[in-house]
């Protein structure tokens, strides 16, 4: 899919913004508290190693390091928690 139609697809669920720096090479789960998709880096850090995180539609462990190509058109990616919880990421 490409990032205007990611854009579409998840227009009403939380979304955030972070430098594409605070983005790349640093720990997915890291990352989804920086945006505010967690309380706490402890709490991302538990859902991610008991397999409750996805990026882009793929389970990530604690251990997995954002890339650049996990942001689709180098602009956006989607994280998951859980089954239902969508969230929106946009690199600026």
């Amino acid at each position: 899919k490409t990032a205007a139609e990611l854009e579409e697809i998840f227009k009403d669920v939380a979304s955030a913004s972070l430098a594409t720096a605070e983005i790349v090479g640093k720990p997915v789960f890291l990352v989804a508290a920086a945006a505010g998709m967690f309380k706490s880096n402890g709490e991302a850090r538990r859902m991610a190693a008991q397999g409750g995180l996805s990026l882009n539609g793929a389970k990530v462990d604690d251990k997995r390091v954002f890339a650049a190509e996990d942001l689709v058109e180098g602009k956006i990616a989607v994280l998951k928690q859980g089954k239902k919880n969508n969230f929106l990421l946009r690199a600026s």
